[in-house]
Parts: C-alpha cells; structure tokens; sequence
C-alpha cells in the first residue's frame, strides 16, 4: 500500500510541475506581446514625428494638396512624395499591430479613412493610386487595407450624405 502512496504523490508532483511550467510559459507568452505591443508603439511614436518633421519642411504643399488645390511640377512630386509617406506609416503601424494580434483601432484602416474624408485632395490621390493598382491588375501589398480603407470611406460618405 506504501508503494501506491508515493506512486500518486509522484504523479500529483508531476503534474503540479506541468501544470505550474504551462502557467509560465502562458506568463512569458503575454509578457512578450506587451513588449511587442510596446516596442510597436515606440516606432509609431517615431515614424510619426519623422513624418511630421517632412510636413513641416513643405506644410505650404502638404495644406494646398490636402485641401485639394492644384498643384503642378515640382509641388505635386512633393505633395505625392508626402502623402505615400504618410499612407506607408498608417498602413505599416495598422500591420504591426495585427501582426501580434491586438485588435486595436486606433491606427487602422478606418482612421486613415476619416482623414481621407476629411481632405479631398487626399482622397484623390488615394483613388489615383486604387486606380493605378486596378490597371495594372495587380493587387499590390495591402489589398486587405484597401478593401476595409474603402468600406469606411462609404460609410462615411454616406453619412454625410445623410446629413
């Protein structure tokens, strides 16, 4: 009977051991997406004030193109120049965050919608781009930031149109 006795408690001994290395391995697993999350944020963070410092070298360009005012030669090359720089940080910070899975909004398709809706000039150089990826047929590298980037922009459009 002796030998059953210490055959359980090896076994309970046993299983506490995995059950408390599965609690740890559960423990460094969200540790180590925190720090991803934060190690993602602190590069928004920077790419956001990079690209806030190249807006401010031509914030003359950035406002008349945004706005939608005609810009021609060497304004036009900038004002593209600036906005792929800023649709590039909105769509890499949008994977970066799904990449390590946190459903966070913030810095998604739908926020790049809204400024699209809210600057014409932006939103046509966003449809000259979709249009330019349709004839040449290829899907290019974010086809799913398009598709939702699109579906809140109708949203948005039609509730203004609401309104």
């Amino acid at each position: 009977m002796k030998t059953t006795n210490w055959k359980d408690i090896a076994e309970l001994v046993g299983i506490a051991a995995i059950v408390g290395s599965l609690v740890f391995v559960g423990m460094q697993m969200k540790q180590s997406q925190q720090l991803a999350f934060a190690e993602s944020v602190q590069m928004m963070r920077a790419n956001a004030i990079e690209q806030g410092a190249l807006e401010a070298q031509h914030i003359e360009v950035w406002i008349r193109g945004n706005s939608g005012e005609e810009l021609d030669g060497t304004d036009l090359e900038i004002y593209r120049i600036l906005f792929t720089q800023y649709q590039n940080q909105w769509f890499f910070n949008w994977l970066a965050l799904d990449s390590i899975g946190t459903g966070y909004q913030g810095v998604g398709p739908i926020s790049f919608a809204r400024y699209l809706h809210r600057n014409p000039g932006a939103a046509a150089e966003w449809g000259r781009r979709i249009g330019a990826l349709s004839l040449s047929g290829a899907p290019g590298v974010f086809p799913i930031f398009v598709d939702e980037v699109q579906a809140a922009l109708d949203r948005l459009n039609n509730g203004a149109a609401r309104n």
